[in-house]
């Protein structure tokens, strides 16, 4: 909801649709408002969040679609006690930590982009 409001907000909401005869300073005005309002690190440790989500959902994304098209999972067994999920076979389980290792690195990495964790030098 907060992207929504904010990408609304930069394009001047339903406003900017109408004809203005100032519509360009208008556009700089709602432009530099919202970048002024965005410009702290609360807005940005969100992005850091989004990224590291946005990761981690895209490559386990793949590894979902690789299970529904039967790859990865081996031959189905009889269920014995203690049960273990066949989607989770040893290549799916890779494929899960490799989403996990994205997400780190873009976390690290918007974190290093926002806030220069890493050392520069």
């Amino acid at each position: 909801m907060a992207h929504v409001i904010e990408t609304g907000n930069v394009v001047g909401g339903p406003e900017v649709w109408t004809i203005r005869p100032d519509a360009l300073e208008y556009a700089e005005r709602v432009w530099t408002r919202t970048i002024e309002f965005l410009s702290n690190p609360l807005f940005d440790l969100g992005l850091v969040i989004i990224g590291g989500m946005v990761a981690f959902h895209a490559i386990n994304g793949i590894r979902l679609f690789l299970a529904h098209m039967g790859w990865g999972l081996g031959r189905p067994g009889r269920p014995e006690y203690p049960y273990k999920p066949a989607s989770m076979s040893p290549l799916q389980r890779a494929i899960f930590w490799i989403s996990i290792a994205f997400a780190v690195f873009a976390i690290i990495y918007t974190l290093d982009a926002f806030f220069e964790v890493l050392s520069h030098g």
